[in-house]
């Protein structure tokens, strides 16, 4: 669903457009700071979604340890899928993979002579394999992360 609406809506060619070169954009007549306005609250609710997830999930209540790490696989999964809604959606799947075998290898074989902490924290190994393996490849928006100055047109 995201996929479509970043790549077949007007507003989502918006935001693409702004994220790749903002003067062009600009020029074209969208409202640049509008439309990052827009992106960063939207990303926020959806972050916020995720999170309460997270935690209804887990545990009726939230504490510091609940999410423990999870915003660098976050990361790693958008670098991993270079960008690419297609690619995120696989790549959360692989680490999603990862987590849930560290957590239900441990409850349904808990006679394994490989002791419980090495299933646990094979979501971040397989994280930073994958970082190691495949981050020189993905291109990033390239305004990500620098402001945008009118003038510079």
């Amino acid at each position: 669903m995201i996929g479509f609406v970043i790549n077949k809506t007007k507003w989502g060619m918006h935001v693409r457009a702004v994220g790749e070169n903002p003067q062009a954009a600009d020029a074209m007549g969208i409202n640049v700071l509008k439309v990052r306005y827009q992106a960063v609250v939207l990303s926020g609710i959806l972050a916020g979604l995720g999170g309460i997830s997270i935690v209804l999930t887990t545990t009726s209540n939230f504490a510091g340890s609940v999410v423990a790490g999870q915003g660098f696989i976050a990361l790693a999964v958008l670098i991993f899928g270079r960008w690419k809604p297609k690619g995120i959606l696989f790549a959360g799947l692989l680490f999603g993979f990862c987590s849930t075998l560290g957590t239900v290898v441990v409850i349904l074989m808990p006679d394994l002579p490989i002791p419980a902490i090495y299933f646990q924290i094979l979501p971040y190994v397989v994280t930073i394999i994958a970082l190691v393996l495949f981050s020189r490849k993905s291109i990033t928006p390239s305004a990500l992360g620098k402001p945008y100055d009118k003038e510079m047109r």
